[in-house]
């Protein structure tokens, strides 16, 4: 009898687990789901992923498990999200995306697909969020596309598409850089009631201000710069009582009927939550009203650069307490810098340049304690540099130069410990360098004292300035030798101490100065030979000694450049005389020593990484990967970028970040020594860093919980420099850039453990330059 029950018990078990495997091995099957069958879908119009993201999408896994897609917490097997974001994924969008119908979230941005967005997503009733920016996709932006009643969030920036999507329920739109042209259609300030966010920048949008935009009660952002926009600015604008930000700079949008009165800004006064307010860059004229001072509170940013505006600039400026960075450069303002401005106690950045403002520099300046960047710059300034400067302790940019600044050299300054640059050229101040200009010795950009009236020696506390990399002090009365202290400035790349009485020869110490470019000592009474060193192991491209007694020897290798009292006849290696006028290039056989921005061959680069051999990866990025290379007969250690070939924007990302690189020089960005490009290959040439990334190091074995190999002193170190890098590229250099995709792998880090911040593939140059914003 039990056995007979235990017999029976065994079928009973048998039967169960047939049934169990039966209903494990057909739970996933995908044809028994529309959201696996839309994803396949999906997949079959892919035709390149390059990095293999896609690979785990097939039968065998569950479609809940692939890569980039979220199912629903409750409802089984459905998908609420799709977001496979920076995966430089190329072809089609499918139209079976639609068969999603509990799809949330459509996040493709940062990838390469064509052809139109599907009329079909209109039926994704629940999709709250959809990010297609960054591809290539063309056409119409699908009126269907209403249809989506829970859509808050639209982003196609960055395609090339038209017609704006008017759906009720949305929040934000952005389509930046969209290629868009036309006027605004009307019907947008009517239709997008619940709008908070509007981003139409970079586009070729003409035509006036649509009047209906002022109806959208609930908007906080409204960005429509960088586009044709004419007209006057709508005084209707000051019924947006919510609005926050208004960056309408770069249009030629005028003020008033007649283009004299700026009385939109007393419109303006009625937003009372308004914090950054960006109008440069359009054809606004007429004088800032009196009561511009009653701007919002919460005012932070105020950018009136490059308009035509007249008059002076109203006392009660000052009592914009709010206010971080106010410009008003590049106008036509006369009168005195008003004493109110001193009560601007959270100013940061104050740019006043290129105006017709008189008087002295008030003592109210000082009380801007938080002041880092003061240009005052090409103005009818007048009288002595305020000691009281020198109190600015948390000055970085001091530019005044192209005034009629007069007196001695306010040896104050050099109190203010985190200077970066200094800029007083093309003033009327006299007298000697004191010694105490060694104090700049952090100092990490530039000290320009030229076209002054300077006398006397230059003092040999000059070399103590060890991080600066431009030293002008041309066109003075400078007389004695130029002191051999000169090489202790190491990080120096220019050096101009041209029309003066310097006397003697160039001094040996220069030799220590590694990535020096230019040497100015023209005009001059110096003599001697021309050192050696210079043509053999310097990075100097440009000599030059005009009216010097240097005509006796030459180096007798490497490129160099030597002007002497030249009519600048442009024949190369050649001599040339007319008269006393001489123009040398001397051109000697050259060893490859490549510093600066050159051009190499892929030949060459194939050479020195032994093949792109993986022995020498560094590393690899969505854009390309890094090897070290040996040139210079195994002398010179570089790092060369090789870009993806199937990346699509390899070309557009090479051209960037060589634009950005070779614009801007600072001792925390990764300096860049060359390039090569041809139609199956495209690579930067870096300086190389020993020391690996700051990754690297954080994460010595590649996990959060592995001890840091950094002390708490060097990662402080390393913080700082990564900042004073990021301040420079936003504050200190002449095409304003946002990095975008800064991370411990883009920071490099060298033998003494400095930081190199690199990478600009994906950089943004701003294009309302100088001191642009980001919107």
């Amino acid at each position: 009898m039990r056995y007979n029950q235990r017999f029976v018990t065994a079928i009973i078990l048998c039967i169960f687990f047939v049934v169990l495997v039966q209903q494990s091995s057909s739970a996933f099957v995908c044809e028994d789901y529309n959201d696996c069958l839309a994803l396949l879908k999906f997949r079959e119009g892919i035709t390149s992923d390059p990095y293999g993201n896609l690979q785990g999408w097939n039968e065998a896994n569950p479609f809940c498990n692939w890569t980039g897609v979220t199912c629903h917490k409750h409802v089984e097997n459905r998908v609420v999200a799709l977001e496979l974001i920076d995966m430089k994924l190329q072809g089609s969008l499918s139209p079976f995306l639609s068969n999603l119908s509990l799809l949330t979230r459509l996040q493709l941005h940062i990838n390469m697909f064509f052809g139109e967005i599907p009329r079909s997503l209109g039926a994704l009733s629940e999709l709250a969020h959809l990010n297609l920016s960054l591809n290539k996709l063309q056409n119409n932006i699908p009126a269907s596309l209403q249809g989506c009643q829970s859509l808050k969030l639209m982003d196609l920036s960055n395609n090339n598409l038209s017609g704006i999507q008017n759906s009720t329920a949305l929040l934000e739109i952005s389509l930046i850089e969209d290629g868009l042209s036309g006027e605004i259609p009307p019907e947008s300030g009517s239709k997008l009631q619940n709008l908070q966010k509007l981003y139409l920048s970079i586009n070729q949008f003409s035509g006036k201000i649509p009047v209906t935009l002022s109806n959208l009660s609930q908007l906080i952002l409204l960005d429509l710069s960088l586009n044709k926009l004419e007209g006057e600015l709508l005084l209707e604008l000051g019924r947006l009582k919510n609005l926050e930000n208004l960056y309408l700079h770069s249009n030629d949008l005028v003020s008033g009927f007649d283009n004299s009165s700026l009385s939109f800004l007393i419109a303006l006064t009625n937003c009372s939550h308004l914090k950054k307010l960006h109008l440069g860059s359009c054809l606004f004229a007429g004088k800032l009203p009196d009561s511009i001072g009653d701007l919002s509170k919460e005012l932070y940013y105020f950018n009136l650069r490059s308009n035509r505006i007249t008059g002076y600039i109203p006392e009660n400026i000052g009592n914009l307490s709010g206010l971080v960075n106010l410009n008003l450069s590049s106008n036509f303002l006369d009168g005195k810098i008003p004493a109110g401005l001193g009560k601007l106690g959270q100013l940061q950045r104050l740019n006043m340049a290129r105006n017709r403002i008189l008087g002295t520099i008030p003592g109210e300046v000082v009380h801007m304690a938080k002041l880092g960047l003061l240009d005052l710059g090409d103005n009818l300034i007048s009288g002595s540099i305020p000691p009281s400067l020198g109190n600015l302790s948390w000055l970085r940019y001091l530019y005044l130069s192209h005034t009629s600044l007069s007196g001695e050299f306010a040896i104050e300054l050099t109190e203010c410990s985190l200077l970066m640059l200094l800029d007083l050229s093309y003033n009327r101040l006299s007298g000697s360098i004191p010694p105490k200009i060694g104090l700049f010795s952090d100092l990490p950009l530039s000290l320009n004292l030229s076209n002054n009236n300077f006398e006397g020696h230059i003092p040999e506390t000059i070399g103590k300035l060890m991080s600066v990399q431009a030293i002008d002090f041309s066109k003075k009365n400078f007389s004695g030798v130029v002191p051999s202290s000169i090489g202790g400035c190491i990080a120096l790349e220019y050096l101009n101490f041209c029309n003066n009485m310097l006397q003697g020869p160039i001094p040996e110490s220069l030799k220590q100065i590694t990535y020096l470019g230019v040497l100015d000592l023209a005009h001059n009474q110096l003599n001697g030979t021309i050192p050696a060193w210079i043509g053999v192991e310097q990075a100097v491209k440009t000599l030059n000694l005009s009216i010097t007694d240097y005509l006796e020897k030459f180096p007798k290798m490497g490129v160099l450049i030597i002007l002497v009292e030249a009519h600048f006849w442009r024949i190369w290696g050649c001599v040339v005389a007319q008269h006393k006028w001489v123009f040398l290039h001397v051109k000697f056989s050259t060893k490859n020593t490549r510093e600066g921005r050159g051009t190499y061959t892929q030949r060459e680069l194939e050479s020195a990484t032994a093949g792109f051999n993986k022995a020498n990866l560094l590393g690899q990025g969505s854009s390309g990967s890094i090897y070290k290379a040996v040139v210079n007969q195994g002398k010179t250690t570089i790092a060369v970028k090789v870009f993806h070939e199937e990346s699509g924007q390899s070309y557009e990302s090479l051209q960037r970040e060589c634009e950005i690189l070779s614009q801007i020089k600072h001792r925390n960005l990764l300096r860049i020594i060359g390039s090569a490009w041809n139609s199956q290959f495209k690579a930067l040439v870096l300086k190389f860093m020993p020391n690996g990334n700051l990754e690297q190091h954080l994460y010595p074995g590649g996990l959060e919980e592995d001890p840091c190999k950094l002390t708490l002193e060097e990662r402080l170190s390393v913080a700082i420099d990564v900042a004073s890098g990021l301040e420079y590229l936003q504050e200190g250099c002449p095409t304003q850039v946002v990095h975008c995709d800064l991370k411990p792998q883009n920071v490099l880090l060298d033998n003494d453990t400095v930081a190199h911040i690199a990478d600009f593939g994906i950089g943004k140059l701003l294009l309302d330059k100088p001191n642009g914003e980001v919107s």
